[in-house]
């Protein structure tokens, strides 16, 4: 994560930028993970929120040319099927932010949260599941869950939420618990993965399973985030899986089947780690 000084240089720099209110430069430049709730909550108009992380991750996210690198060449049909739906929604003010991940998965905004109409979109171009990182889901789901055969279901989608906290992100036990189905469902494919801006959260959970689940199909991830801040987690959360008692483990909810899934050792998870840094790298040299 950048630095607190960093993160208020941003948003000064931002704040000049649109010529917002003082206010907002106050409010923003708060402990970053209260910033980000506050923006997350729609506090602020989202331009607002994108011209503030454009600063503050200046080398990377600049018009998403990170995501726009991965795209070139790209052999994931799902997104081919889905790719116009960036113009499309883009028009409609509610930019969706699609990016491919592996062979047949994507990620961007929250689609739950979108009209409806695009739910539909992606569903008739393939998508069959959903992942939802937002940290609180209840007033956006109400009456939309339904529950068979211990599967949940938004919409006819197949759905699985991944809750990931603004204090801990996906160290959070509430997180852990729910890898399992998470990584069932990435070896399942055509997933959508989204988070409220549909980058740095999603950069946290394709990476998560591109490391730890060696099940996995997918290739090495592009992230937004610089590697560091996302590989430096994934260590820490699997050397706190590792030391759980297999009380703590069966409380959570994490067999055997699952741990048969994590590189057997550090040296096999800090490989596939390299694997992330390196793709991420290459795509920004050919941005």
């Amino acid at each position: 994560m950048v630095s607190i000084n960093g993160i208020k240089t941003g948003i000064a720099a931002a704040a000049r930028e649109l010529k917002v209110s003082k206010h907002v430069v106050k409010e923003f430049s708060r402990e970053f993970k209260e910033a980000e709730r506050i923006a997350y909550d729609g506090a602020y108009e989202p331009s607002v929120y994108d011209a503030i992380r454009a600063h503050m991750y200046p080398q990377i996210f600049s018009d998403y040319s990170v995501g726009k690198a991965v795209v070139k060449g790209t052999s994931n049909d799902t997104f081919k099927t889905l790719e116009h739906l960036n113009k499309k929604y883009s028009q409609k003010g509610k930019e969706i932010r699609l990016a491919p991940i592996g062979t047949d998965n994507v990620r961007g905004r929250n689609i739950v949260t979108m009209p409806k109409e695009a739910l539909e979109d992606v569903k008739q171009k393939g998508i069959q599941r959903i992942v939802d990182l937002r940290a609180e889901v209840n007033s956006t789901l109400n009456g939309r869950l339904n529950i068979k055969d211990g599967v949940q279901y938004v919409d006819g989608l197949e759905y699985v939420h991944v809750p990931v906290s603004y204090k801990d992100g996906l160290e959070d036990l509430n997180s852990i618990k729910a890898f399992p189905k998470f990584f069932d469902a990435m070896d399942k494919g055509h997933v959508y993965i989204g988070c409220n801006q549909g980058s740095h959260r999603t950069d946290f959970a394709v990476a998560l399973n591109y490391a730890l689940n060696t099940s996995t199909k997918d290739v090495p991830p592009i992230l937004y985030l610089p590697p560091a801040d996302v590989t430096n987690g994934i260590k820490r959360i699997y050397k706190k899986i590792q030391k759980m008692s297999p009380s703590e483990k069966q409380a959570l909810g994490l067999t055997d089947e699952f741990m048969a899934k994590l590189p057997k050792d550090r040296d096999v998870l800090n490989e596939r780690l390299i694997k992330i840094t390196n793709a991420t790298k290459e795509a920004k040299e050919i941005k």
